[in-house]
């Protein structure tokens, strides 16, 4: 069922790709978790973190940081973007 989807169209080839090679039960968390997530604004600000490769959401300009990667940046750079955390403590808190 999955590759007559594929093949007929509905689903991106790029999406399915980046998503085929994740862990599936860590994206079906993901995806439980954002669905479960309660927006609200409060004047809080938020972090932008992006793939300057990005073949789904276009990097905007104004990005706080970005990677040389695409879509999944935090899973495929983790670690810098743990590192970048980490370093800009300070400077995000204030």
């Amino acid at each position: 069922y999955d590759w007559a989807k594929l093949l007929s169209g509905s689903v991106p080839l790029k999406l399915s790709q980046m998503y085929a090679q994740q862990d599936a039960g860590l994206m079906k968390r993901l995806l439980l978790d954002l669905s479960n997530f309660h927006w609200k604004d409060d004047g809080m600000h938020v972090i932008r973190i992006h793939g300057e490769h990005d073949a789904i959401i276009e990097c905007p300009d104004d990005a706080d940081l970005k990677l040389d990667g695409g879509h999944l940046i935090a899973m495929s750079h983790a670690r810098q973007i743990c590192d970048w955390l980490n370093a800009s403590r300070e400077a995000l808190v204030s």
